[in-house]
């Protein structure tokens, strides 16, 4: 088990939240529910199909007015995947505006399943991030505006050991 979370850690991605706030997100639910920490990988968005595969997503609700009211959302969402394909531990780490568009960021987390991908027979735990983005203002260049509503929710995690080194 060490080796592969050796492995895992070295192509997680980078977010700007330290590995002791996962923890601690961890940690804060009932003992019934919470993965083992040792044995919890900590896997990037864009490397989770290798680990889980998503196999129903959760509806993604925006309220129109609210959308209309704002002109964008965006809602970044850090959560544990069981080993029974199950969310667990659903967190906002981000949002713009912030709190306006979190419960339905957090409801489409928690109503998703997944089942296990090519490097997770063993079906071992994860955490990672979704961000959920929308826009309603018209723009000339569509990818520019996703891109800049997008930055505007990026996270990233650094583990202790892959700090840059002053």
């Amino acid at each position: 088990m060490r080796g592969i979370r050796s492995r895992m850690l070295s192509m997680v991605a980078t977010f700007a939240l330290p590995m002791h706030a996962v923890l601690a997100l961890v940690a804060s639910t009932p003992v019934a529910t919470a993965p083992r920490v040792d044995e919890l990988l900590v896997v990037a968005a864009q490397d989770l199909p290798r680990m889980w595969v998503i196999v129903r997503y959760g509806a993604l609700k925006f309220d129109r007015r609210k959308l209309r009211d704002h002109g964008h959302a965006c809602v970044s969402v850090g959560y544990v995947i069981e080993p029974d394909g199950r969310t667990s531990t659903a967190r906002v780490l981000k949002s713009d505006p912030a709190g306006v568009f979190d419960a339905s960021a957090l409801s489409a987390v928690e109503k998703s399943r997944y089942k296990p991908g090519s490097r997770n027979a063993n079906r071992a735990p994860v955490y990672t991030t979704a961000t959920y983005t929308a826009f309603v203002a018209p723009a000339a260049d569509p990818a520019r505006m996703l891109a800049r509503v997008s930055s505007s929710c990026d996270v990233e995690i650094v583990l202790p050991d892959a700090r840059p080194k002053r």
